[in-house]
């Protein structure tokens, strides 16, 4: 299977999420300091960057997740191409490990 990654594409696509998350955030800090809506509204909380287990911290758990998976798969296309592990100077299996470690506790939460 063979999978182009465009580096500007990417970019374009996380920033427009963070961007909307960021908008929905505002919206919702505008909402309850401006319009004096209840700050405890579900909506509200769903997109509050300032709290656990909402939109922005599974986002944030999914980019960390996709990011252990590729570097998972850096080992096995090193293997197919048969580099040295020492021309690379890095095991990318600790990297791996680590990313979902980091999130475990977050990702339970949601």
């Amino acid at each position: 299977m063979l999978l182009i990654v465009k580096p500007k594409a990417i970019i374009v696509v996380l920033s427009g999420v963070i961007l909307c998350l960021l908008l929905a955030h505002m919206a919702g800090q505008v909402s309850v300091y401006y319009f004096g809506f209840n700050a405890d509204a579900r909506l509200v909380r769903l997109f509050d960057l300032d709290n656990e287990g909402n939109i922005p911290t599974l986002f944030s758990t999914i980019i960390l997740l996709t990011a252990s998976l590729l570097f998972a798969a850096l080992p096995a296309r090193r293997k197919q191409r048969r580099i040295p592990i020492f021309c690379t100077g890095v095991d990318w299996r600790s990297y791996s490990s680590s990313c979902p470690r980091m999130r475990r506790w977050r990702f339970m939460r949601f």
